[in-house]
């Protein structure tokens, strides 16, 4: 399947909170002459100043906004949320109905839980939730690279590969060859059937990995209710917080 391009433009949101986040995080600021290197960081740099998310010191070097601040703050927390609520859809067994992470407590060493999920029965499923579910792919996919430390600010010419391409083009190929909900269907029962039941296993798992934290609970509550998860509150969501795009625009990410 040829890959889908995606936008520029969403291209640019997810490179741009790359960057703040850096530039948060490490307190860095960048002279705006953008010396060597640098130069490849202006066309997002000039981005996020239009959205009031840098400005100038008095030095006149890009720094973080207060506004920026807030938006990194945000992202940080939107990132926590994908990664609770679909973690546990990325590695199913679809023969027997188990998930990787029902056994996550067993496992001491990061080496061994990784080896338990490289084994051949497991199946990445987070695609497929997020296609039935209406949740973004790109930021799916996106998140999953960021917790495996593949945008590395630490290799040199770092510069350029945030805006070389590269991992969109890796991003893209992902989206094309991961299961589609269609696939999942065998005999009578259809590819919806099938992701409608794990998403409600799997949504019950992420309740129970949680702690059953109130805002998970309520949420799981108002937009993916389980009998089996007993009466929760409902929170006051307007829409599951997986069908707002992330834009770095906090009133469009509410």
């Amino acid at each position: 399947m040829t890959p889908a391009t995606i936008p520029a433009e969403r291209r640019r949101v997810f490179e741009g909170t790359l960057l703040l986040n850096k530039m948060a995080g490490d307190h860095l600021e960048f002279d705006s002459l953008l010396p060597g290197s640098l130069a490849n960081l202006d066309p997002i740099l000039t981005w996020l100043m239009s959205r009031g998310l840098v400005d100038f010191s008095e030095k006149h070097f890009y720094r973080v906004s207060a506004k920026g601040h807030d938006a990194v703050l945000e992202s940080r927390l939107r990132y926590q949320k994908i990664i609770q609520y679909f973690d546990v859809f990325s590695a199913v067994d679809l023969e027997s109905g188990e998930f990787a992470f029902e056994h996550f407590d067993e496992f001491k060493l990061e080496s061994r839980w990784k080896q338990y999920l490289n084994e051949d029965h497991w199946e990445d499923l987070r695609l497929p939730v997020a296609e039935y579910l209406g949740a973004d792919p790109v930021e799916i996919v996106f998140d999953h690279f960021v917790s495996e430390g593949r945008f590395s600010f630490q290799e040199a010419g770092w510069e350029i590969s945030l805006t070389d391409g590269k991992m969109w083009t890796k991003i893209e190929g992902i989206i094309a060859c991961s299961l589609k909900v269609t696939d999942l269907g065998y005999d009578d029962v259809s590819g919806s059937d099938v992701i409608a039941d794990v998403i409600e296993q799997g949504f019950l798992l992420a309740r129970e990995l949680s702690g059953e934290e109130p805002a998970l609970m309520t949420h799981l509550a108002r937009w993916a209710p389980s009998r089996q998860a007993g009466n929760a509150a409902l929170d006051s969501s307007s829409k599951p917080f997986w069908k707002t795009r992330w834009t770095l625009d906090l009133a469009d990410s509410e």
